[in-house]
C-alpha cells in the first residue's frame, strides 16, 4: 500500500506556515482583517507584518556586512533589537589587526539623530576630524586609545569603525572599502 497520501496533509500544513511568514500575505491579510472590521486582529497582524519586514530589512543589511573586506575576514555577526533601535555588529581580522564595524540605526531615528548631533558637537570642539567617506559625513577621532571612525549615513543610522591597532588613515581606508553606499541606501 502506498502511503504517500499521508504526506499530503504535512506539505499542506508546511506550505501554509510559508505562506504565513511572507510579508506581502500577512500585510495583505490585515487590510483585509480591518475592512471587515476584525480591529484586533488587524493591528495582530499589521504587527507581524512589521516584524516580517524588519527581519528581512535586517538580513538585507546584514549581508551588506560582507564576510571579506580589504583582506580583512569577518567574524559572527551580531544583532540586537529593542524599543525599534537596531544595532548590528562584525569584528573583521587580518593577522593581528582587528576592526569592529557596528551600525546604528532603526525607528528610533530620533535617538539615532540625537546622537549624530553629539557626535558633531565633538567634532566641532575640536575632538575629531572631519572627513567623508563615500560622499557621506563622517569623523575621526581617537578615543581611550583607539581609532574611532563615524560615519553619519543619510538614512539616520551611524556606522561606526573602531580599532586599537589602526591608525586614522588607515581606518579611513578599510571604511572606504566598506560598502556605505550600498548599506545607507538598503536603510532608506
Amino acid at each position: 500500500m502506498n502511503k504517500a497520501w499521508l504526506l499530503l496533509p504535512l506539505l499542506w500544513v508546511n506550505h501554509s506556515l510559508a505562506a504565513e511568514e511572507s510579508p506581502k500575505d500577512s500585510c495583505e491579510l490585515a487590510g483585509k482583517l480591518y475592512a471587515k472590521g476584525d480591529l484586533d486582529g488587524a493591528l495582530e497582524e499589521a504587527r507581524w507584518c512589521v516584524t516580517l519586514l524588519e527581519q528581512e530589512q535586517n538580513n538585507v543589511v546584514a549581508a551588506l556586512f560582507k564576510d571579506e573586506i580589504a583582506g580583512f575576514a569577518g567574524g559572527d555577526i551580531s544583532h540586537r533589537q529593542a524599543f525599534g533601535f537596531t544595532s548590528l555588529e562584525r569584528d573583521y581580522q587580518k593577522d593581528q589587526l582587528k576592526v569592529n564595524v557596528s551600525l546604528a540605526g532603526g525607528a528610533a531615528g530620533g535617538l539615532v539623530g540625537a546622537l549624530s548631533v553629539f557626535s558633531q558637537l565633538g567634532l566641532q570642539s575640536g575632538q575629531g576630524q572631519a572627513l567623508r567617506i563615500q560622499r557621506r559625513n563622517a569623523m575621526v577621532m581617537q578615543e581611550s586609545g583607539k581609532q574611532v571612525l563615524q560615519v553619519s549615513l543619510r538614512s539616520g543610522g551611524i556606522l561606526s569603525f573602531t580599532s586599537e591597532q589602526l591608525d586614522a588613515e588607515q581606518l579611513k581606508a578599510f571604511a572606504n572599502e566598506f560598502p556605505v553606499t550600498e548599506l545607507d541606501d538598503a536603510l532608506q
